[in-house]
């Protein structure tokens, strides 16, 4: 419940990858196509999470009433 609040906290800063690069003196080339993108707004970075997050969480629980029906 608390995770949210932390991402508007860490989106602002720059990942591992990001920080090394910056300090590698590397520019970080633009991509031809971003299909998936979800673009650079908070509301939509956690749209994309939650979303993620349900896809996971039910692909999960299908799973797991799948090995319960065969072991049944």
């Amino acid at each position: 419940l608390v995770l949210p609040l932390y991402f508007l906290y860490a989106s602002e800063g720059r990942d591992g990858l990001e920080q090394t690069m910056a300090d590698a003196g590397v520019e970080e080339s633009t991509s031809a196509v971003a299909a998936f993108s979800y673009g650079e707004s908070y509301f939509g970075a956690l749209f994309a999470g939650m979303l993620g997050f349900v896809a996971v969480a039910s692909l999960s629980l299908l799973a797991l009433r799948l090995c319960r029906a065969v072991r049944q």
